[in-house]
């Protein structure tokens, strides 16, 4: 009984795997077919092999980087002059010309802006590429490189309540102190 099952099973198996030769030979011939030119249906899918096969690319030669021949040394004055010129450029944009009008240091060829807050870096960020441009032509230099710099400014004190203005003004004259001990006057009022 059992081994009828098992000669059964055997039959059915071989029995499929005949059947399928046929199918994968169609399947290769649908390829051959789908590959010449003279099939007047287009490509609609990707070729799986020309996509995993690795496509040569030329060799890239590597270019060695040349220093600038006719480089001008950057002064001060020729620094200010070229940016309070792009500044005046940039007149119609106030938050530009303002960032622009501050004083700018020089260190050989980097230009370092001080920077009051956090919003003035995207600002600056924005227009870096054409005020880089600008001073690279304008100046005959292709060195020149800006930084921005974070400057802490100076927190000042600022009077809200009457004790503290009052406390503002001792500050600056402190003959006011015994003026309002004479006259028995109230800062609290």
């Amino acid at each position: 009984m059992i081994e009828t099952e098992i000669q059964s099973t055997l039959d059915t198996v071989s029995a499929i795997a005949i059947s399928q030769e046929p199918k994968q030979t169609e399947l290769a011939a649908l390829e051959t077919k789908s590959l010449t030119p003279s099939s007047p249906r287009p490509k609609s899918t990707f070729n799986l092999n020309s996509i995993l096969k690795a496509k040569e690319q030329p060799a890239t030669a590597i270019i060695p980087i040349e220093e600038p021949q006719n480089v001008k040394p950057l002064t001060e004055e020729q620094l200010r002059e070229a940016w309070s010129d792009y500044a005046e450029l940039r007149k119609g944009q106030v938050a530009e010309f303002h960032l622009l009008s501050r004083q700018v240091d020089l260190n050989g060829s980097v230009v370092t802006v001080a920077l009051a807050n956090s919003v003035e870096e995207p600002l600056l960020q924005s227009m870096m590429t054409d005020l880089v441009t600008y001073l690279r032509n304008k100046l005959s230099n292709p060195t020149i490189k800006i930084e921005s710099v974070m400057k802490e400014a100076d927190a000042k004190k600022i009077a809200y309540t009457n004790k503290e203005k009052f406390d503002l003004l001792a500050e600056k004259n402190p003959l006011i102190n015994e003026l309002k001990d004479r006259l028995g006057l109230d800062t609290d009022f």
